[in-house]
């Protein structure tokens, strides 16, 4: 059983300040980055840690328990990139519109024609999120989870739209974010579910992951595998608390 996780990057990250932005993210190599800021690098699972990021972090392992799990993470700053890759901290996020706007402006598009969700998937594809995650998609994958907020969604253009046959793809999202999953299944991160487990909605995808993770084995990831809708069921019918 092969599995893709794929979350994204938080604003709260091992170090207490960032010393770059998303100007300089933009307009410098990794490596000279690297080299530059040594004494703020981390592997991206050790660099971010918001709330969701720890819960995912949590899920991988439990799902590496009973399948082979590859973790991608959507960076604002870096674009997609793999659990072990070694990142500078930065201070860069695709949630302010109008760092947004100015990021899209930097990059060559005029802001001013554009709708909000255009200005992200613009700069989604400066960063080449839908390319690689299209790539990522198609390398045979058995089931992947996805827990993106709804800027990050926008910003994977048509990433989920035309997925690989034999590869079960869900997307925990909320309602208002459901027509951003393209040919996915919908799992609802819902005010009801967010209620039910008592977490907040920063938390609250990573939370499902969690759970999800706390109750299956191999047996049972097969079975999700072969019938999607079994996890959409799971995320509906969650009635108690994580600590019950």
């Amino acid at each position: 059983m092969d599995i893709l996780v794929i979350s994204g990057c938080s604003g709260d990250k091992q170090f207490d300040e960032a010393p770059i932005g998303c100007e300089e993210l933009d307009s410098t190599s990794r490596n000279d980055l690297l080299e530059t800021y040594p004494d703020y690098v981390a592997p991206a699972a050790e660099m971010y840690t918001g709330d969701e990021h720890g819960r995912v972090r949590q899920a991988v392992a439990n799902l590496r328990a009973h399948a082979d799990v590859t973790w991608r993470i959507v960076s604002a700053g870096y674009g997609l990139i793999a659990e072990s890759e070694r990142i500078v901290a930065y201070d860069c996020t695709l949630r302010d519109i109008d760092s947004v706007r100015d990021r899209a402006k930097r990059m060559g598009h005029d802001p001013s024609t554009l709708t909000i969700d255009e200005t992200r998937r613009a700069v989604g594809r400066e960063l080449n999120l839908p390319a690689d995650l299209k790539v990522g998609l198609a390398e045979g994958y058995d089931l992947v989870f996805v827990t993106l907020s709804e800027p990050y969604l926008v910003a994977t253009g048509d990433a989920f739209t035309e997925l690989p046959d034999g590869t079960s793809v869900f997307v925990f999202a909320s309602k208002g974010s459901r027509s951003y999953v393209g040919d996915a299944y919908w799992v609802p991160a819902t005010e009801d579910v967010r209620a039910s487990l008592g977490t907040t909605w920063f938390e609250l995808r990573g939370e499902l992951l969690w759970k999800l993770s706390e109750n299956v084995d191999a047996t049972e990831l097969s079975e999700i595998a072969k019938n999607p809708e079994a996890v959409s069921e799971f995320a509906s019918s969650i009635s108690v608390h994580v600590d019950e």
